[in-house]
């Protein structure tokens, strides 16, 4: 019996630390991440990707898609170009915080899902369309994405201290209140 109240109080003890960070980073407390799709009428690929998107987006958190068309967003595209150093004149144009993608297939597919997926992971994602359209400052969208995941990693590993300790103070905490109550049992 006692081997049993210890084994759960050591489960205790390792499990808190890790469900205690996992409260405090909850997705829905984060800017939802948008993926911009600019299309042209008559286009295939524009389609496909509307298609893949649609369904993609059903099972994501904090996920949305906006589609936008060249002729309405010309001085949107045009800015956005020049910001990103974009040469082809191709759609579908996708475009999610600083990355881009042009056109629409088996490959495209692949990256556009590896690149949501990090955005998501690492939660640093600057919404550069609305900032062009909003003639907002976008300099700090414009950072290397390499060294804005490594600032996160940074700052995630000095906010897991905090969260850990929490943790083991919670889990010190049960494990003398399950003690007590054992003992108070047992008398």
């Amino acid at each position: 019996m006692k081997k049993l109240v210890y084994s759960i109080i050591m489960l205790l003890i390792m499990i808190l630390p890790i469900t205690t960070k996992a409260v405090a980073t909850n997705a829905d407390d984060f800017e939802p991440l948008t993926v911009f799709v600019f299309t042209k009428n008559n286009c295939q690929e524009c389609d496909k990707v509307k298609e893949y998107l649609d369904e993609y987006i059903k099972d994501k958190i904090n996920l949305k898609v906006e589609y936008l068309n060249n002729k309405d967003e010309k001085d949107t595209i045009k800015k956005l170009k020049d910001t990103l150093n974009i040469k082809q004149d191709n759609y579908p144009l996708i475009v999610i915080g600083s990355n881009y993608l042009i056109g629409f297939n088996d490959e495209t597919e692949k990256e556009l899902d590896k690149t949501i997926t990090e955005y998501q992971k690492h939660n640093v994602y600057c919404n550069l369309v609305t900032r062009i359209q909003n003639d907002e400052d976008i300099d700090n969208c414009l950072t290397n994405n390499k060294d804005i995941i490594k600032q996160v990693e940074y700052q995630e590993d000095n906010f897991n201290i905090p969260w850990f300790i929490i943790g083991i103070i919670v889990g010190f905490i049960s494990v003398v209140v399950i003690v007590t109550i054992i003992r108070k049992l047992k008398k």
